[in-house]
């Protein structure tokens, strides 16, 4: 790809990622912020380019954090890149709100405002009851 288009590079990053390929990912990620944060921010109109910020999002955590879906189940499985601390983001599923943590080797989940959750991570059938967060170890 060329790379022309602001959105092509989160889209990237969420492949890579996806794909194991994290320093790949993490160039990808870096890229599609550097609009709106690099020499020149604000350099698309109205001061932010809100598209390829929502790009950013999904790399972070459909890339990421691994989040998909599919035969009715919400699943992770995180790749985060070794320089991260961790990664914090908030989904609505089903009619649950549900809370992200993800750190070095754990995942904290909490479903808030809601009935609990039924979800994989890394492959393993994690249930999250409501209120109550769940500590899980995340994949080698």
């Amino acid at each position: 790809s060329t790379h022309e288009s602001s959105l092509s590079a989160a889209l990237h990053a969420v492949v890579a990622a996806r794909l194991g390929h994290t320093a790949q990912a993490l160039r990808h990620f870096r890229q599609a912020y550097a609009p709106d944060t690099g020499a020149t921010p604000g350099s698309s109109a109205g001061g932010v380019h809100i598209a390829a910020l929502g790009g950013v999002w999904q790399a972070a955590v459909l890339g990421f954090a691994g989040v998909s879906w599919g035969t009715g189940m919400l699943r992770l499985a995180p790749r985060l890149p070794d320089a991260w601390q961790g990664l914090a983001f908030a989904l609505h599923w089903r009619g649950s709100h549900l809370r992200v943590r993800l750190d070095a080797g754990s995942a904290t989940l909490a479903a808030e405002r809601g009935p609990g959750i039924d979800l994989e991570v890394c492959g393993v059938p994690v249930h999250v009851p409501a209120g109550g967060p769940v500590s899980v170890a995340l994949c080698e």
